[in-house]
C-alpha cells in the first residue's frame, strides 16, 4: 500500500513539475472548456451586453458582435455607425478624396493605442488627399470581416479596400463561441462561421442570434453551452473540465492527448496546416472577399499582420510560419502587403517589444502606416502626396 501512495505521490509531483515548465517555457496553461458554468468575468461582460450597458462592445446577430455607436472605452472612440475614429462619413464619398476602408481584427481596429495612433489614422494624416475608414473590430475573424464589408462596407463605395488579416486569424474561422478557442477571452460570445461547401463555402450562422438567446445561456449554460459546440473546432479538439481535475496528472495527460490529436490550424512549428480545414477555408475566403471587392468596383488589397511570436521568430533569424498562405496569394495575383518586410530589417534597431507589446505600439503603428501608403503607391493606386511649399522662393 505503502509502495502505491509513493507511486502516486511521485507521479503528482512529476505532473506539477510538468505542467510548471510547460507555463513558465511555451506559455502553455491549462485552460479547460467549461461546460457546467461561466468564469465570472464572463458572466459580467454578458450581462452587459445583454443589457445593452457595455461601454464599446455590441452584440450583431449577423456578425457575433461589434462596435457601439458613439462607444467610448479607455482609448477607443468611435462614430455614430461603429467605425473607431471621430469622422463621420457620408455615403456619398468625395471627389477630391481617395475613400480607403480597412477591415480586419484588432490589428487594424488598433488596440492599446489611441484613435490618433492607429496605423490608418496615421496614414490619413500624412496624406490630406485620403480618407481612410476603420471597420477593424477586436476579435474578429477573417469571416467575420468579409461580413462586415458585405453588410456595412460596400454601401460607403470605398475606391480601395485593405484587408487585414493577421495571421493567428486562421484559427477563428473554424471557431464558433470565443471561449472555446480562447479561454479566457474577453469577448465572451458566438460568432457566424463558413464551412466547406463542394468547391465554395456555406455559411453557418450565429448559434446566438438573439438576445433572448444569450439570456437562455446565462441561465443555463450547463444545456446552451454543449450545443454551441456543434461545428466548432476547437470545442471538437479540446479538453473539458472535469471532476479529477485537482489531479495534476490529469490534467497534463488531457493537454498531452489534444497535442496529440492531428488537423489543428497550425502545426507546432507555427507552419500552416496546408491540408486542415482551417486553411482550405480560409483561401476561400480571399478569394470570395476578393471577388466582392472588385466587382463593386474598387481595388482590393491583402495587408498580412504578423503577430508577435512571428516577430519573434524572424527575429531569431527563422522562417516565417504563414509564408505558403503569402506565397498562394501572390500566385493568385492579389495584391498583397506583408508588414513582415516592413518590420523584420529593423531587428537590429528595435526589440520585438518596442514594436508589439500584443499589438502594435504606437511606433509600430506609424511603420504599418507608412509602409502601407508606400506599397499602394507602388501598385499604382494612391498618388505621392504632393508637398505644401514651406515658404517664399
Amino acid at each position: 500500500m505503502g509502495m502505491i501512495v509513493m507511486a502516486v505521490v511521485t507521479l503528482e509531483l512529476s505532473g506539477l513539475v510538468a505542467l510548471s515548465l510547460l507555463r513558465k517555457w511555451k506559455d502553455v496553461r491549462y485552460e479547460p472548456v467549461q461546460l457546467f458554468s461561466f468564469a465570472e468575468s464572463h458572466r459580467k461582460m454578458l450581462a452587459r451586453v445583454v443589457s445593452g450597458e457595455a461601454r464599446y462592445t455590441v452584440y450583431s446577430r449577423e456578425l457575433g458582435w461589434g462596435i457601439k455607436p458613439n462607444g467610448k472605452y479607455s482609448y477607443y472612440r468611435a462614430n455614430s455607425k461603429g467605425l473607431r475614429g471621430n469622422n463621420e462619413y457620408s455615403l456619398e464619398r468625395s471627389t477630391n478624396l481617395t475613400r480607403i476602408a480597412c477591415f480586419g481584427d484588432s490589428f487594424t481596429h488598433c488596440d492599446e493605442v489611441r484613435n490618433r495612433e492607429t496605423w490608418p489614422e496615421l496614414m490619413q494624416h500624412a496624406d490630406s488627399g485620403l480618407e481612410v475608414m476603420n471597420f477593424g473590430v477586436g476579435g474578429y475573424g477573417l469571416d467575420q470581416a468579409y461580413l462586415r464589408y458585405q453588410l456595412e462596407g460596400v454601401a460607403y463605395d470605398p475606391q480601395i479596400v485593405l484587408i487585414g488579416f493577421m495571421s493567428e486569424n486562421i484559427n477563428r474561422v473554424v471557431n464558433r463561441f470565443r471561449p472555446f478557442y480562447v479561454p479566457k477571452t474577453g469577448m465572451p460570445l458566438a460568432k457566424p462561421r463558413y464551412r466547406l461547401d463542394g468547391d465554395g463555402l456555406a455559411l453557418v450562422e450565429n448559434p446566438l442570434p438573439t438576445i433572448e438567446a444569450y439570456r437562455a445561456l446565462l441561465d443555463n449554460p450547463q444545456v446552451v453551452l454543449p450545443r454551441l459546440g456543434e461545428q466548432d473546432f476547437w470545442f471538437s479538439r479540446t479538453y473539458r473540465e472535469g471532476p479529477a481535475d485537482f489531479l495534476a496528472t490529469v490534467r497534463l495527460l488531457k493537454m498531452l492527448r489534444v497535442a496529440a490529436v492531428g488537423g489543428l490550424p497550425t502545426s507546432a512549428g507555427c507552419v500552416y496546416n496546408t491540408e486542415s480545414e482551417a486553411y482550405r477555408i480560409t483561401l476561400r475566403l480571399f478569394d470570395q472577399f476578393v471577388a466582392a471587392v472588385a466587382a463593386s468596383g474598387a481595388d482590393p488589397v491583402i495587408v498580412v499582420f504578423p503577430d508577435r511570436k512571428d516577430m519573434q521568430r524572424a527575429w531569431e533569424g527563422k522562417s516565417c510560419g504563414y509564408q505558403v498562405l503569402v506565397d498562394w496569394l501572390i500566385g493568385k495575383h492579389y495584391r498583397v502587403i506583408d508588414l513582415m518586410h516592413a518590420l523584420e530589417p529593423l531587428r537590429e534597431k528595435y526589440t520585438v517589444h518596442d514594436l508589439n507589446h500584443g499589438h502594435f505600439s504606437p511606433l509600430g503603428n506609424q511603420i504599418v502606416a507608412e509602409y502601407v501608403r508606400t506599397r499602394l503607391v507602388d501598385y499604382g493606386l494612391i498618388s505621392v502626396p504632393v508637398e505644401e511649399p514651406t515658404g517664399a522662393p
